[in-house]
């Protein structure tokens, strides 16, 4: 089982998500090897954002996936965040936005 879950939920993230998901593989791999997986939640977003995580997927294996949630109210993305939890079989779990920079002190 690995370690740790990092979930970004994500919509309309085609000009941040690749920064922000390079950011947080190299992170997490110095920091826990193979113990990590990356799960982007992808919700109805209307640009490459998906197309732009299968890349980086391609090129990543298997630590990261995608879930396309659909088009969803604020409210239904809301009570979606608490189903995030059920995706990950981690010990830790954390949850950024797609946008987000990460700062190395912060584990």
């Amino acid at each position: 089982m690995k370690k740790l879950s990092i979930v970004i939920p994500a919509y309309n993230e085609e000009q941040r998500i690749i920064k922000t998901l390079n950011e947080y593989y190299e992170f997490f791999n110095n920091k826990f090897k193979n113990d990590f997986e990356i799960i982007v939640i992808v919700n109805g977003s209307t640009d490459k954002t998906i197309e732009i995580i299968g890349e980086i997927k391609k090129l990543k294996g298997d630590k990261i996936e995608f879930k396309e949630v659909g088009d969803l109210s604020p409210e239904e993305f809301t009570s979606t965040r608490q189903k995030m939890l059920d995706l990950s079989s981690c010990d830790w779990f954390i949850m950024v936005d797609g946008d987000e920079v990460w700062w190395e002190d912060s584990v």
